[in-house]
Parts: C-alpha cells; sequence; structure tokens
C-alpha cells in the first residue's frame, strides 16, 4: 500500500442558507408586543395631545385628558389582543374579523365616553357644552385610530403565526432527518463488521496466522470506530485513518494480489467529509475488483480541494461487462447516496462508471455539510 501527496489548485462553489424569527412568536404578550404598544401609543399620545391643547388651550387639561383617554386606550387594545379571535383559526376568519369589528366600535364608544365625561368634570360649564356632531367626530377620530391598530396587529399577528407554523414545520422534518441520519449511521458498522467477519471465516481454516493478524486488524479497527460513532461528520485525514485499517484487513486477505495506492491533495485532509464515506467507496471498489479478470488488482483512491469543493476519485479494474443497476446502488452506496442527500442537499454528485478497463467511482462535495 501507498499514500502520496500532491498540489492541486481548481475552482470552487459556495452554499447559502436563511433563517427567520417571527414577530410575536405565537404570543400575544411577548417584549416585542409591548415594545410596539408603548411605541406605537406613544406616537399617538403625542399627536393626541398637540390636539387638545389647540382645543383646550390648556397644558394641563391636554395633558390629563391625554394620559387617561389613551391609557384607557392602550388597555382596552392590550385586552383586545388577548381575545381568542385574533388567531384566525380554520373557518373562523369572518366570525374573527365580526368580532374585532366590534371591539374596534366598543373601543371607540368607551373613549369617547370617557373624554366627554372628563370634558364635563374639568371645564367651567359655559365651556363644556357638547355638541352632537362634535361627539361623532371625536367618535369617528377614536374608530379610525383603533381600526388602524386592529388591521396593523392583526396583519403582523396572522404573518407570525404562519412564520411560526412554517418553523415548527421545519423543525418537525430536521429531527426526522436527524432520526433518519442516526438510522443511516448505525448501518455502518454492522454492514463493514459482517463483511469482515465473512473475510475472517474465510481464512481461519487455510491460513490462521493470517486469521489472527486480521483479527487484531480488525479489533483495531473497531476500536477506532467506537471511539468515533458519536460524530458522524469527520476530517479527511481521519476518514483515511480508517480506509488504511480496513486495507490492510484486505491486504492480508489477498497478499500480493492486492494493492492501494492513495493521492490526497494536503489542502483537503481538513476538509470535513460523513463518516465512513470514502471507505464505501473502497470496499465497493474491492468488491467489483475481485470480479475482474485479472488475477491482481489495485485500488486507487485520489482526492483533491478545489476552493470549498472536495472531489474523490477511486478506481478498481473491471471487466467487459457493463454494471447492472442493482450493482450502482448496493446496501453500502444507498445509505452513503442518502446521508449525502441529508448533508449535501443540491450540493452533491456521485457517478460510478466504466473506462479503459476500469470502474471509477467520482463524488463531488461543495461547502460544508449541513449539521442536521
Amino acid at each position: 500500500m501507498e499514500v502520496r501527496l500532491f498540489h492541486n489548485k481548481g475552482r470552487g462553489a459556495k452554499g447559502l442558507g436563511t433563517t427567520a424569527t417571527p414577530f410575536l412568536k405565537g404570543s400575544s404578550f411577548t417584549r416585542e408586543f409591548w415594545q410596539a404598544q408603548f411605541i406605537g401609543w406613544g406616537f399617538l399620545s403625542l399627536f393626541g395631545f398637540c390636539i387638545r391643547l389647540f382645543v383646550f388651550d390648556s397644558v394641563i387639561v391636554a395633558a390629563f385628558f391625554t394620559l387617561v383617554v389613551d391609557s384607557l386606550g392602550l388597555c382596552l387594545t392590550s385586552l383586545m389582543a388577548h381575545q381568542p379571535f385574533v388567531h384566525f383559526r380554520a373557518g373562523q376568519r369572518l366570525r374573527g374579523l365580526a368580532m374585532a369589528a366590534l371591539w374596534c366600535i366598543g373601543i371607540a364608544w368607551i373613549m369617547t365616553v370617557v373624554a366627554y365625561v372628563l370634558r364635563a368634570g374639568i371645564l367651567p360649564h359655559g365651556k363644556s357644552t357638547a355638541h352632537g356632531g362634535q361627539f361623532v367626530v371625536v367618535f369617528m377620530y377614536y374608530l379610525s385610530v383603533i381600526t388602524a391598530w386592529t388591521l396593523a396587529y392583526l396583519g403582523i399577528r396572522a404573518e407570525s403565526e404562519v412564520q411560526t407554523q412554517r418553523i415548527q414545520s421545519l423543525a418537525a422534518e430536521t429531527r426526522a432527518l436527524r432520526i433518519e441520519l442516526e438510522s443511516l449511521h448505525l448501518q455502518i458498522a454492522p454492514h463493514f463488521l459482517f463483511n469482515a467477519l465473512n473475510t475472517l471465516i474465510s481464512e481461519i481454516g487455510d491460513r490462521p496466522a493470517i486469521a489472527e493478524e486480521m483479527t487484531q486488524q480488525l479489533a483495531a479497527y473497531l476500536r477506532y470506530s467506537l471511539e468515533k460513532r458519536d460524530q458522524y461528520i469527520g476530517p479527511v485525514s481521519d476518514e483515511l485513518d480508517a480506509v488504511r485499517m480496513y486495507t490492510r484487513i484486505q491486504a492480508l486477505r489477498f497478499g500480493e494480489r492486492f494493492s492501494y495506492l492513495c493521492s490526497v491533495d494536503p489542502a483537503a485532509l481538513g476538509a470535513s467529509i460523513p463518516h465512513m464515506a470514502i471507505q464505501c467507496l473502497v470496499e465497493n471498489a474491492i468488491k467489483h475488483g475481485l470480479q475482474a479478470e485479472r488475477s491482481d488488482f489495485q485500488i486507487n483512491v485520489a482526492i483533491t480541494q478545489a476552493g470549498d469543493e472536495l472531489f474523490i476519485e477511486v478506481d478498481n479494474p473491471s471487466g467487459s461487462r457493463i454494471l447492472a443497476p442493482q450493482e450502482r446502488s448496493g446496501t453500502g452506496l444507498a445509505n452513503m447516496r442518502r446521508r449525502l442527500e441529508l448533508r449535501y442537499p443540491e450540493r452533491h454528485s456521485f457517478t460510478l462508471t466504466q473506462r479503459n478497463g476500469r470502474t471509477i467511482a467520482a463524488l463531488s462535495l461543495k461547502g460544508k455539510p449541513c449539521s442536521v
């Protein structure tokens, strides 16, 4: 077996992602809600104070009216925001809008009545006479303010709930993908162990010394596998260590018939890759290399890094026949492909071709793997 390092330069690719955070996070009384309430009613109070100052020509009266009436508006709109109808459940939107309209009219009416009671109690009798037309004007003013507040709140609330549902759906999907990924990861070691034990059993009768050494190598590999059992992603350098342990077992099995050559770009040694992805390709190469007409066979592994894109090629001697579809998607390869779909969605490619008497497995990974 031989390992060779070489330098390579090339092109790369980048992956982007976005996240979203809902405004109200599904609750009527969050910090964001109260911030919006106090800021919004603060501006309304300032505007109302200016109007009242112009009407009453008294800073004290205008300030008192503003404090009482607008504080009442803040409390009543906060109470309305706590009502069930603002959630707009399926099939109840018209009922919710009707209830919101009634609340708007009720709040505006209460604020208008309170304003006129205060006016009658504070101002001299000569100045406190109120006409019906003035009452309507004040009522329409408060109704427009409360309606604008309600429309703004319901719009933000609806958008917030849509975002919350979307995030919950994504969280559920992520949990499902994590469970699937863990299941796929757990399938790797038994798959390799089954193949290794079959190899070991075949050597016990004819070559017990070789079988004993293979057992030691297998124990070392399993120790390494247990140390990495919780690591779904690892650097290329660690994965190549696992491959070297695996190929030592195969070298003991096949003797001089088998050879292994690994050419690695030093820049690729620190790149992250799904656990045992390279070994899966090497296992598949040895399996098909044994089926070639030649008595001896060599497995070549070439790993290069180009920007943020990692290229892995594993080739082995092949016969004249074309690979059948089931040979292109065995248990190991199917497992690896599914893991790549989860870790590199739309950012990977895998091909298995035959060229010049060699079967070539080519894997391309762009960017960093997703942490599902």
